[in-house]
């Protein structure tokens, strides 16, 4: 399970680095990488949400993490996000083996009637990439909700609806607006 909480830690990074790049090609040049304290890391808990922020090579890199487990506390689906310099939420949900890559993954917060379709990126061996992006009313309805609820098809003969996967929401809120404040550096402890 550490293995696949790092793996998510790495990617959420390595999307806040591309876009750090993204930034300094543009002539902008970024301020001074600094967490509270002058830590190099630091994770914290709001409700069932993860923020994880590093320096690494003098960057900042924060992402939000959520991560769900069956009865056996085995990973079945996790998601990795972080905002851009919009505000927009993106980043990918990880999502198990045996649905149908061909097909769409809707994403639906509680039973509201917005929903975003998305695809499977790739497969690794944690489970299958789909990345996401939420504009700000997505967000906002991520803020409002209960889960997130994922839904696909499975891979099996006769291709069935798989609608039983979800990502808890609680908490979502607090720990987005943690990230946004310790990637503006305007946050302390």
């Amino acid at each position: 399970m550490k293995r696949l909480l790092c793996s998510f830690f790495v990617a959420g990074l390595l999307c806040s680095t591309l876009s750090a790049a993204a930034a300094n090609d543009k002539g902008g040049r970024p301020n001074a990488a600094t967490l509270p304290n002058g830590a190099s890391s630091l994770t914290e808990t709001y409700g069932l949400w993860t923020v994880n922020c590093a320096i690494q090579n003098g960057e900042k890199a924060c992402a939000l993490l959520r991560q769900e487990v069956n009865n056996q506390n085995q990973p079945v689906i996790s998601m990795n996000v972080s905002t851009n310099n919009n505000g927009d939420v993106s980043g990918v949900i990880v999502v198990p083996f045996g649905i149908l890559v061909s097909k769409p993954v809707k994403l639906q917060v509680d039973d509201t009637k917005a929903v975003v379709e998305t695809g499977v990126r790739t497969c690794m061996p944690v489970g299958c990439i789909v990345p996401v992006a939420f504009d700000k009313t997505s967000t906002q309805a991520l803020r409002a909700g209960k889960q997130l609820n994922v839904k696909a098809t499975s891979a099996g003969n006769n291709e069935q609806p798989l609608d039983n996967l979800f990502v808890q929401l609680d908490g979502f809120g607090p720990a987005l607006d943690r990230l946004n404040a310790l990637k503006n550096n305007s946050a302390t402890l």
